[in-house]
C-alpha cells in the first residue's frame, strides 16, 4: 500500500512539473510576441529547470529571443542617432525573426517620419542657402510659410526685420530732414545704418553751414570753413579761387586804363597761374588778355625783337577777333620779317669795335678794330664767342726806368664761353671765361727817338693767356670789363739776360680793362 501510495505522489509530482513547465513555455512565448525578450528568456529558463525535456527547445528559443533583442537594441540607438537606414535594416530582421512585434511597426513608422524629416531639413537647408543672401521679402516670407519651424526659421525672421530696418533707412532718406534720421536710430531695433544716419545728420549740419557762407560769398567765409569742414572743401577752393581771379582781372582792367600793359600782363598771368576759370571770368581774361597783347605788339620797345612772338600769338589766337587791329599786327610783324627773318632767336652774332682801352701792372693798351663771333640762341643762357683783333701795348719797363720803355703789337685769337646769369627780353647780365692765343710782334723802345731795335728773338712770337669778363649784353651792344694773365711768358728770358743782363723787367704779365662792340645777328 505504502508503496503504491509513494508511486503516485511522485507521479503527481511529475505531472504537476510538466504541468509549470508548460506554463513557463507559455508564458514565455507571449512575451516573446509583444517583444519583451528579457521575460521571455526568464520564463524559457526557468521551463528548462522545471523540464529537462524542455531544455532543447527553450535553448533554441532563448538563442532566437536574444537575436531579437540585440536588433531591437541596435535599432532603437540608431534611432536615437537619426541613423534612419540603419534603423529600419535592424527592425526589418527583428521582423523576420518576430513579425508580431509591435516594436516593428512602430519603429519602420519612426524610421520613415525620420527620413521623411531628414529630406525636408535638407531642402529646407538648400533653399535657405539659396535665398539667405537675397534680401527679398517675399522669398524670407515663403521660406516661413513652408518651414515654420525650421531650424533657420530664426534667420528668415531676422532677415525680414533687417529688411524693415532697411526700408525704414531709405523712407527716412527720402524725408532727409533730421527728425526723419534722429526718429530711425530711435525706433531701429538692428541699426544697421547707424553710422550712415548720424554722418547724415553731421551733412546736414555742415549742409546749413555751407550755404551761409555760399550766400556770404567772401574769401575770409571761405577760408573759416575749410578750416573745420570738409564736405565742401572743394567747392570752396573752387569759389576761392573765382574770388582771386574776379580780384585780379580787376586789378589787370585798372593798369591797362593806366597803359601800364607789363604789369596787366604780370597780373593776367597770376590768374592764369590760379586755375581754369569760369564762363564770365574766361570772357572778360580773353578780352583784357586781347587788349594787352595788342599794345605789347604795337610798343617802339618791343619793335624788332620779342614782338615778333607777340605778333605771332596776336594773330593766331585773337587774329579773328578785331580785324582793323589784326591788319595792324600784321604789317607790324612783316616789318620784322623783313628786318630780321622769320627765325631770329637761333642766331650768329656779330660784334664790332672800333676801340677797346686796357691798363696793367706795366702800362697801358689800345684795342682795334675787333670783331667777334658768337653762336647760340639769346635766350639760352651759354653762348660761345670766338674773337680776332689787335692790340697795341706801351708799358713795361726796365728798373722802372722811363729810358727804356718798350712796346709791342699783339694780335690774339680768343675763345670764350659765356653765360648769362639774369635780366630781360632786351639786356642781359653776364660771366665769360677763356683762353687767347696771341701773336706777337714788332717789340721797339716807346721813348727812343732812334727806335732802338732789340733782338729779333726777345718776344716770343706766340704765348697763351686766360682771362674772365663781367659785362651786359644787349640786342645790339656789349660792355664788358676783363682781367687777363699770361700762362706762357712773353719774353725769353736766356735772350733778354743776354742783352740786359741783370736788368729788371716789370709789367706785362697781366691786364685788365674795358671792352666794347656793336653787335648785330648775321640772319
Amino acid at each position: 500500500m505504502m508503496k503504491r501510495i509513494f508511486t503516485a505522489c511522485i507521479g503527481l509530482c511529475l505531472c504537476v512539473a510538466t504541468v509549470m513547465a508548460q506554463d513557463r513555455m507559455s508564458r514565455g512565448q507571449s512575451a516573446f510576441n509583444r517583444g519583451d525578450y528579457e521575460e521571455a528568456v526568464t520564463q524559457w529558463e526557468a521551463a528548462a529547470v522545471v523540464d529537462k525535456s524542455l531544455a532543447s527547445q527553450a535553448r533554441q528559443k532563448i538563442a532566437k529571443a536574444n537575436s531579437c533583442s540585440s536588433y531591437l537594441s541596435t535599432a532603437r540607438n540608431a534611432l536615437r542617432g537619426g541613423r534612419y537606414d540603419v534603423a529600419e535594416s535592424a527592425f526589418l530582421k527583428l521582423k523576420g525573426l518576430n513579425p508580431r512585434d509591435p516594436n516593428v511597426s512602430d519603429g519602420l513608422a519612426r524610421c520613415k517620419a525620420g527620413k521623411a524629416a531628414l529630406a525636408k531639413e535638407k531642402e529646407a537647408g538648400q533653399y535657405w542657402n539659396s535665398i539667405k543672401d537675397s534680401w527679398e521679402r517675399g522669398k524670407y516670407e515663403r521660406y516661413l510659410a513652408q518651414y515654420t519651424d525650421n531650424k533657420n526659421a530664426g534667420d528668415a525672421r531676422d532677415m525680414l526685420e533687417k529688411i524693415d530696418d532697411k526700408e525704414a533707412y531709405t523712407k527716412a532718406c527720402s524725408v532727409g530732414t533730421e527728425e526723419a534720421y534722429r526718429s530711425y536710430l530711435e525706433t531701429s531695433k538692428w541699426k544697421l545704418y547707424e553710422a550712415d544716419a548720424n554722418m547724415a545728420l553731421v551733412n546736414l549740419e555742415e549742409e546749413g553751414i555751407w550755404a551761409q557762407v555760399k550766400a556770404l560769398n567772401t574769401l575770409e567765409g571761405y577760408e573759416g570753413y575749410l578750416k573745420g569742414h570738409v564736405l565742401h572743401a572743394e567747392e570752396a577752393k573752387a569759389a576761392m579761387v573765382c574770388l582771386l581771379q574776379d580780384g585780379l582781372l580787376k586789378d589787370a582792367q585798372e593798369q591797362i586804363g593806366e597803359k601800364r600793359y607789363y604789369a596787366a600782363r604780370k597780373t593776367l598771368e597770376k590768374a592764369v597761374a590760379l586755375g581754369s576759370f569760369g564762363t564770365e571770368t574766361g570772357r572778360l581774361y580773353t578780352r583784357l588778355d586781347e587788349d594787352v597783347l595788342y599794345h605789347e605788339c604795337m610798343e617802339n620797345k618791343k619793335y624788332h625783337f620779342s614782338g615778333r612772338d607777340d605778333c605771332r600769338r596776336y594773330i593766331d589766337v585773337y587774329g579773328n577777333l578785331n580785324p582793323i587791329r589784326r591788319a595792324e599786327v600784321q604789317k607790324r610783324l612783316d616789318r620784322h620779317n623783313r628786318l630780321f627773318g622769320k627765325d631770329y632767336d637761333e642766331f650768329v652774332r656779330m660784334g664790332l669795335s672800333a676801340f677797346d682801352l686796357g691798363g696793367g701792372n706795366g702800362g697801358v693798351f689800345y684795342g682795334g678794330p675787333r670783331v667777334d663771333f658768337t653762336l647760340g640762341s639769346w635766350d639760352f643762357p651759354v653762348n660761345f664767342t670766338v674773337s680776332l683783333g689787335a692790340y697795341y701795348h706801351k708799358g713795361g719797363h726796365l728798373d722802372d726806368s722811363e729810358a727804356y720803355e718798350l712796346s709791342y703789337w699783339q694780335t690774339p685769337l680768343q675763345a670764350r664761353l659765356k653765360i648769362n646769369l639774369f635780366g630781360s627780353d632786351e639786356i642781359k647780365c653776364y660771366l665769360a671765361g677763356g683762353a687767347s692765343y696771341n701773336f706777337n710782334y714788332g717789340l721797339s723802345n716807346a721813348n727812343n727817338s732812334s727806335n732802338e731795335k732789340f733782338p729779333d728773338d726777345l718776344l716770343h712770337v706766340t704765348n697763351t693767356s686766360a682771362f674772365g669778363e663781367m659785362g651786359i649784353n644787349g640786342r645790339h651792344f656789349e660792355v664788358s670789363f676783363f682781367y687777363s694773365k699770361d700762362l706762357q711768358p712773353l719774353f725769353n728770358e736766356d735772350v733778354f739776360r743776354t742783352h740786359f743782363g741783370d736788368h729788371k723787367l716789370l709789367g706785362f704779365d697781366q691786364h685788365f680793362g674795358v671792352k666794347w662792340a656793336y653787335c648785330f645777328s648775321l640772319k
